[in-house]
Order: C-alpha cells, then sequence, then structure tokens
C-alpha cells in the first residue's frame, strides 16, 4: 500500500482451507507502524437455510497489545 500519510508497507497473507468447513489465516505487515502479524480462524455452518460463516482473528500491535476481532455473517 502507499499511504499519503506515511511510508509504504507490504502485506502478505496465507489462507489454507480444510474439508471446506475450516480456515485457518495467518498474515504479516512489513514496514508497518505497530501492526506486525495475525492469525485467524474461520468457519462454514449450514444452518437450515441459513448459510453462515463465523470468523475469529488476533493481531500483535506491539505498543498498543493485542487485538481480537469476531464477525458472523448470516446468507439468507
Amino acid at each position: 500500500t502507499h499511504p499519503v500519510d506515511n511510508r509504504e508497507n507490504y502485506n502478505l497473507g496465507l489462507e489454507l482451507d480444510l474439508f471446506d468447513h475450516l480456515q485457518l489465516r495467518g498474515g504479516y505487515k512489513f514496514h508497518a507502524e505497530e501492526e506486525s502479524w495475525t492469525a485467524g480462524i474461520g468457519t462454514v455452518l449450514d444452518v437450515g437455510e441459513y448459510n453462515m460463516r463465523l470468523d475469529w482473528s488476533y493481531s500483535d500491535f506491539g505498543l498498543f497489545d493485542y487485538s481480537q476481532r469476531l464477525s458472523l455473517l448470516i446468507g439468507f
């Protein structure tokens, strides 16, 4: 990325899809101010007529410790 208010940084990520229902993710941000590595896991659930996706991620923010994110997507 080339932000106008900061130096350029590069992102590298990988997702491994296991059994069509489990995704493992990892990534690294090069030349970023604080954030460096990230990891996550996700799953796809078929609940009746609904298609649901649940994702969790963990990010190392250096000086600011860490951040966790949880998301739920429901498809109709």
